[in-house]
């Protein structure tokens, strides 16, 4: 097994150094329309992944929309750093999650 994961690292390795040269080269051919699009992908994301979770927990996303609103309105405006911002946002939401969990879970026992 030692061998398939050495193997499996090795390919893992080789493919991710093709892509990223050959995506680098890529990328350079494309216009500048196309190139500014990329900006939005890694929010795309997330709120893919947001959206995915909200339809399971809607308790948790209610919460973590508030929260959101909150801190963009409440607290931006008295100059709190951002990169402060975004662990609270996601902590508390997370710990809130936790919280309605073993509430959930004493209700069952």
């Amino acid at each position: 097994s030692t061998l398939g994961i050495a193997g499996s690292i090795i390919t893992n390795l080789i493919v991710v150094a093709i892509a990223a040269i050959g995506g680098a080269a890529i990328m350079s051919l494309l216009p500048p329309i196309v190139l500014e699009g990329f900006k939005y992908v890694s929010t795309a994301i997330f709120a893919g992944a947001f959206g995915m979770y909200a339809g399971k927990k809607p308790l948790i996303a209610v919460f973590a929309i508030a929260l959101g609103l909150f801190l963009m309105l409440v607290v931006t405006p008295a100059r709190v750093p951002v990169y402060l911002m975004i662990p609270v946002m996601v902590f508390s939401t997370v710990g809130f999650g936790f919280f309605l969990n073993s509430q959930a879970k004493k209700k069952a026992a």
